[in-house]
């Protein structure tokens, strides 16, 4: 199964990526370097639209990486209730997590982030599905890797090889010190818009 899809709905421009930052594998990557979608201020809300079952897996994710030095998560509760679930609309200035009605059209997928750019190519909204059908049979483990995989896209990064919760080819529970170091050179300007 295929651990997310990303679909960016771009606003604008094209955005630029500089040079790879010097302590940055370009081989650790899977799909390429990060592509620059990040937000303007390493401050972010999270939104949750979830089911308090599975709210201590998405805090534990949110902690992981609000331990790096440029990113700064904080989640506020939204509603459980099915009509927020089902609607999950696009938050100016939130990352928005939802849990999936598990319908056919999402059944290759465990999560998947959608994100909306403004025309400098900063990230202006983001919305996180998770797959209703996978984290109701997971582990906490599982659910937690996958909070911490669709946070990490949420916060700019892609997938890539390694130990890492943005491997899509495994569960890890936690981000790793490339993860931190990518972040670090996306939020001071390495990757990402040129203005």
């Amino acid at each position: 199964m295929d651990r997310c899809r990303r679909v960016f709905v771009v606003v604008g421009a094209m955005i630029a990526i500089s040079a790879l930052a010097p302590h940055a594998d370009a081989a650790s990557w899977q799909n390429g370097p990060p592509d620059g979608t990040r937000w303007e201020s390493g401050q972010v809300v999270v939104l949750t639209h979830i089911p308090n079952g599975y709210a201590r897996d998405l805090r534990a994710a949110v902690g992981d990486w609000d331990a790096s030095d440029v990113v700064d998560l904080r989640i506020v509760k939204g509603s459980a209730s099915a009509s927020a679930r089902n609607a999950c609309d696009f938050v100016v200035g939130d990352v928005v997590v939802c849990v999936s009605n598990g319908s056919s059209d999402d059944q290759n997928y465990a999560g998947w982030t959608e994100t909306e750019r403004d025309d400098n190519g900063y990230a202006t909204a983001v919305r996180i599905w998770l797959n209703a059908s996978v984290i109701k049979q997971s582990s906490h483990g599982v659910r937690r890797s996958l909070a911490c995989h669709e946070l990490g896209h949420a916060i700019g990064l892609v997938h890539r090889d390694g130990d890492s919760c943005m491997n899509a080819d495994g569960w890890t529970v936690h981000p790793d010190g490339f993860d931190y170091d990518t972040l670090d050179a996306l939020y001071a300007g390495t990757y990402g818009p040129s203005m």
